[in-house]
């Protein structure tokens, strides 16, 4: 979304010189509008914005102006029609929420100084902890770009960075409160801010000799930039990993070379069904002749799910197998097999980086295959494994 939109802005006020941009501008607006949910009310709320700003500029530039508008406008349109179809409905559905108090909580968390420069999530789906969405050093950047904005508030520009900066929460406070991926369209611009408070800083000190400010300048970069590597590149990947399904490709893999004619997944994981189909490369057209149905949005778990060798089972009660199967199971869930009766037997485990067990194979045998929606019944008595040959 951001590059897009960079680029749409940047042709617009280029085209105020070269008219021709402008269809630039209006291409790299409408590409913005495929990229997230979030540019469906913001870049229509931006370009209105764009206009009224720059509207004594665009009046002689008419014939461009009306040409990028309609270039627009028809991809606009388009769209339109799916976003405001149940099926384009179902996410916003799910996750706006009509309470004006929530949503007014929501706009003011992206302001939050904690959000913006010590801590953006407690999630670590979105980044490790201890960071904030922008780093430490543009504290002192951004308050005096703030400030520099404020007291130029008269200019065209300064209006529009404080326009940009009052409306970049208002989609994603629809949904969320700090949320660094809805909120994504501040990203570029608290990097303009932060810049032009740099610039306005250095001219504070014009005395100054400039390979001491570069100097400075560059030893608080590399040290910000330092520690932000390390918790994004040594840290981050020793505890981020159960919350990205990590191992899945590598044990879908190994299960499906194992040449077990039944292949038993514990439906704790998230939704497991999509990655086994990617990375067997199973065929769309013997998968659309009995698909999963009974998955919505906010509904993610489901059991008893059956295509090709995979059954996705709970584990909880012990699955029913016939013959000799193969277990794919996260951590843990062996153990209380093992308490219910079931001989196992370690086929191949995948680990974490450091070196835990992220998700675990082994064979077993039993009295009966899993049913189940869209199950059916398979003899796998005469398998043997692939490990014996």
């Amino acid at each position: 979304m951001p590059p897009f939109f960079c680029l749409g802005l940047a042709a617009f006020l280029r085209g105020r010189k070269q008219p021709a941009y402008f269809l630039l501008s209006a291409a790299g607006f409408a590409t913005c509008l495929y990229t997230y949910s979030s540019a469906r009310v913001f870049v229509p709320l931006f370009l209105a914005a764009l206009v009224y700003f720059y509207r004594k500029e665009l009046l002689p530039l008419r014939k461009w102006h009306l040409l990028s508008s309609a270039l627009f406008g028809v991809v606009f349109c388009a769209l339109l029609t799916y976003w405001i179809s149940p099926e384009g409905m179902a996410r916003a559905r799910e996750l706006v929420k009509p309470d004006p108090a929530g949503i007014a909580y929501n706009y003011i968390t992206y302001f939050d100084p904690v959000f913006l420069f010590l801590k953006r999530t407690n999630h670590p789906f979105y980044g490790p902890p201890r960071l904030g969405a922008l780093q430490p050093l543009e504290f002192i950047t951004v308050l005096a770009g703030l400030f520099l904005l404020w007291r130029s508030r008269g200019e065209t520009t300064s209006r529009l960075l404080l326009f940009w900066l009052v409306m970049y929460p208002i989609p994603a406070a629809l949904a969320a409160q700090g949320d660094l991926v809805k909120g994504i369209i501040g990203a570029p611009l608290f990097a303009i801010i932060s810049a032009h408070g740099l610039h306005g800083l250095a001219g504070l000190f014009p005395r100054l000799s400039p390979r001491w400010c570069t100097a400075a300048l560059g030893l608080g970069l590399a040290t910000s930039n330092i520690y932000v590597a390390k918790r994004f590149f040594v840290d981050y990947p020793q505890f981020s990993t159960p919350y990205w399904a990590y191992g899945l490709r590598e044990a879908i893999q190994r299960a499906d070379q194992s040449g077990f004619p039944a292949i038993l997944v514990s439906d704790r994981f998230f939704i497991p069904h999509i990655s086994i189909l990617f990375f067997t490369k199973y065929d769309p057209v013997e998968y659309q002749k009995a698909p999963l149905r009974s998955i919505s949005q906010g509904k993610w778990s489901y059991t008893g799910f059956h295509f090709g060798k995979y059954h996705i089972v709970g584990m909880k009660e012990g699955p029913s197998i016939e013959g000799s199967a193969l277990l794919m199971l996260p951590p843990g869930e062996a153990a209380n097999l093992r308490k219910a009766g079931f001989p196992l037997r370690e086929f191949h485990t995948v680990r974490h980086p450091d070196r835990t067990p992220a998700i675990q194979l082994f064979e077993t045998t039993g009295p009966k295959l899993p049913g189940g929606e869209h199950a059916s019944a398979v003899s796998v008595s005469n398998h043997h494994s692939a490990r014996d040959e």
